[in-house]
Parts: C-alpha cells; structure tokens; sequence
C-alpha cells in the first residue's frame, strides 16, 4: 500500500486533537509506511513509523503555529522527494496547505463569524486570541480548497463546514473520535475518598470536574463560576467544582474571579495533569458548558468514567448519545441557564449512580478498534 505522511503539531496523548492520530498512526502502520511529522509526540516505536520530530518554541500559541508550519514544509520538501509518488499526505486542519486529506476539528472561519462575538477575555488577550484564529481560519481555507478529502469527528462540524464552505459539499467524511472505554473505567481498588482528601474537596460535596487545556472563557467557567455565586447559600455548599487543565496565568485569573464571585471555596485548581482519570473518578458527574465544540471528546471521556454530563445545549457529539435527564443534563449556556443546570444536579444526587451507569453504556459504541477500523478503511479505499 502506498506510504502516508501524517502532519500535527502534538502526536501526543494529552492533545486532543494530536491523540486521534496518535492511534490513527499505531493503526495505519501495521497497514502501510507511516512517517509523523510533529513537533511532540508519545508514540512508541513501531515497525513501519517513523516520526520526524521539528522544534518548536514554548510559546505564544500563534508563533507555535507559524513555526510549525514554516518547520512542516521544510521537513516535507525534504521527505517527498525521495518517497513514491503516490505518497498520501494527511495535515491536521489547515497545518500543512496542500495535503490530500486534511482532519478537521475545528472551523475557526465559523467561530470567528459567530461565537467568538461571545468570548469574555479582556481586550489585549481578545486580540491575540482574534491573531490566533484568523490565523488558523486562513489556513484551513487554503487546506480545504485544496484537499482531496476533509474528515471530522462529528456530523455537527460536518453540516457546518459544508454551510460554510459550499465547495467542500461531497467530500466530507465523519470519523467519530475515539474513547479509551475501559482505560477510563474508574478500577474497584481506586481510593476515591482518599484521593478526594488529598484534593481538599468536602467529603459530602458533589463535585463537578472540568477539564480543559486551556481557552477558559471558551469552555465555559467564566459562566461557570459566575452561575455557582447565583445560587444561594445552602445550593452552593451542595457543590464543589474541581477545575484541571489551564496554564498558571490563566488559572490565576479564573482564581481571580472565583473570589470576586464570592465561591473560591467552591472550587479546586489542580491545574494541567498528564493523567485527568484520577481527577474524573474522584468527581460525581461532569461539566462543560463550551461555546463550541466539534465532538467534545472530554464529556465522551467522562462518560465513559462514570460520569453523567452537564453540557451546552446542542454540543457537538454529546447529543449524538446523550438524553436529558438520564445520561446528563442539557442546559441553556448562559448563567442563569447554568444555575438552573447546576440546582439540578443537586436535586438529581440520589440517581447519580444509576445516570452514571446508562453514560457508561450509552458511550460503548465509540470504542477505540472501531475508530482505527474506519480509518484503516478510508485509506485502503484511496489505495
């Protein structure tokens, strides 16, 4: 079969994007040539992978994406030439302008177009977030005009890149992303009330966990925090929120306003952690009141921990399995729609165990082999 070339900036577990085609590359290489160009990758050696690793700086975002693709063509001029010409090169959105397949998370031109009206950063940070995704929508423009194919983990991001991109209507595939079921099964011997301790949380609190890399006022914690200091006294004492994920500074800032909200004492920092599990089975259900998301691969995680989901309205992926009420809570994204959210939960406590049985099941049929499966598939169709 013919050699394939996989371009993303994070072949990493931790990335949610870059961990997609980390198991797209273990599974494709037992098929075919497989070479990774990354600028961080986990992948352990295979026969048949090969990784090609460029460097990066540590920061701003926008200079690591410039970088990345100024180091991707250099690495790719060098690697095609001396690979058969039926050599497949797939980016990861619009990383590399100029692949046959590009895998699409996300659609920034959309966002900027309406969500992004509703990002709450101050005006020095709206800014460098504006650079960011203009950015971004710029390349993906240039990488879908030109792809062959465009794949995406959801059909809500396929009917809205087709909206927004008329050409590509025809050429949009859906691969829903995969959930590691039983890696994020909590194990029978894992201490929970210990770990709960060890965390600050309150033995009799119902925790919510939410977990993000980053893009607080994107995922929805500004709104968060701001719907927990709307209910009143007894409600909130009911609750804890445990936050994982967030750089120092950013973390700091949502600290800023927990206190200014009058809950600091509702919520947890654990900032970001290679391993989210232990922190997902220490909580009783799971929130993410996004602006947007493509699949929302953490609320499927959580699911698959054990967790019932409070989720925006309409989130991408979470209502392809999700019914209100039984695996979760849909709630309206605005903070009086959070607290509304937020009071049912408490009054939801006694059936938590069994909504977190039916999140279980309801996650089951977006295992790992199916996704490796629908990949190994898609490739052998194109030779």
């Amino acid at each position: 079969m013919t050699p394939l070339v996989l371009v993303d900036m994070a072949v990493e577990r931790r990335s949610p994007a870059g961990s997609c085609v980390r198991l797209q590359a273990l599974a494709l290489c037992r098929q075919r040539p497989v070479v990774v160009v990354t600028g961080g990758c986990d992948l352990p050696e295979q026969p048949g992978l090969r990784v090609v690793r460029v460097a990066l700086p540590r920061g701003p975002v926008l200079l690591r994406y410039l970088v990345f693709q100024w180091q991707a063509a250099r690495a790719l001029r060098r690697l095609l030439p001396a690979m058969p010409a039926a050599t497949q090169v797939q980016c990861t959105q619009g990383q590399w302008p100029g692949a046959q397949v590009s895998y699409a998370h996300f659609c920034h031109t959309a966002y900027l177009a309406g969500d992004w009206a509703q990002a709450g950063v101050g005006p020095l940070r709206r800014w460098a977030r504006w650079l960011n995704h203009r950015f971004n929508a710029w390349t993906e423009a240039r990488a879908f005009a030109r792809a062959q194919a465009v794949v995406v983990p959801s059909k809500g991001l396929a009917r809205r890149l087709e909206q927004v991109f008329p050409a590509l209507q025809g050429r949009v595939k859906v691969v829903a992303n995969p959930v590691d079921l039983s890696g994020f099964q909590r194990p029978e011997e894992f201490d929970r009330i210990g770990r709960r301790a060890e965390l600050g949380l309150e033995p009799g609190a119902l925790v919510l966990s939410f977990v993000a890399l980053g893009n607080f006022e994107h995922k929805g914690l500004g709104l968060l925090i701001t719907a927990l200091g709307r209910l009143d006294s007894a409600q909130r004492r009911q609750l804890q929120v445990l936050v994982v994920g967030g750089q120092p500074g950013e973390v700091a800032r949502y600290q800023e306003l927990a206190g200014q909200a009058g809950v600091a004492g509702r919520l947890v920092f654990a900032g970001l952690q290679k391993d989210v599990r232990p922190f997902l089975w220490a909580s009783d259900a799971f929130t993410l009141p996004s602006a947007y998301e493509t699949f929302s691969l953490a609320a499927l995680q959580a699911s698959a921990a054990g967790l019932p989901v409070l989720v925006s309205q309409g989130l991408h992926g979470t209502e392809d399995y999700v019914q209100d009420g039984e695996e979760g809570w849909f709630v309206e994204r605005s903070v009086e729609g959070l607290a509304r959210g937020l009071v049912r939960v408490t009054q939801d406590a006694a059936r938590l165990p069994r909504m977190a049985q039916q999140a279980m099941v309801a996650v089951q049929r977006f295992s790992e082999p199916a996704f490796q499966a629908a990949w190994i598939d898609f490739y052998a169709a194109r030779g």
